[in-house]
């Protein structure tokens, strides 16, 4: 019986983080550049109740009895397809159609140590402008 309520609750919690997921995946539904999650379970450990035995020349052999606890979340998969293009009117915004990212960073980057292109970022969201220094900025003052 307890073997039972412990493959309940993993069951449970799978769910739960896959639900969690889904309102991720709506609250973001107007987001630009979001991309949806999806769950993958897993099944969890198994408990080996008797071996299984080889076969004899006069009958088949015989499966292991298990018993398995339940699942889990193995992954949370990204939807990276290309999505549909909405037109903004702006002439300077952008948008990526297949593989790729535009790569934005903060003002000052010299590229003189590993650790400027460690403060890069990889983002889809094209909304590009120009600001008061003459640079080409993302919404969030990124060059």
């Amino acid at each position: 019986m307890t073997g039972a309520m412990y493959a309940a609750i993993a069951g449970l919690q799978a769910h739960m983080q896959k639900l969690n997921v889904i309102g991720n995946n709506v609250a973001n539904v107007n987001t630009y550049g979001y991309k949806a999650g999806s769950t993958v379970f897993a099944e969890s450990m198994y408990s080996t109740v008797s071996a299984g035995s080889n076969s004899s020349p006069t009958s088949g052999g015989t499966n292991p009895a298990q018993i398995g606890y339940g699942c889990s979340v193995s992954t949370i998969d990204l939807d990276m397809s290309s999505q549909s293009l909405d037109s903004t009117g702006r002439g300077m915004d952008c948008a990526i159609q297949g593989d790729g990212f535009f790569l934005v960073g903060p003002k000052g980057l010299t590229f003189d140590s590993p650790d400027d292109f460690k403060s890069l970022t990889l983002s889809r969201v094209g909304d590009f402008k120009f600001d008061a220094d003459g640079y080409l900025v993302d919404g969030g003052g990124n060059v």
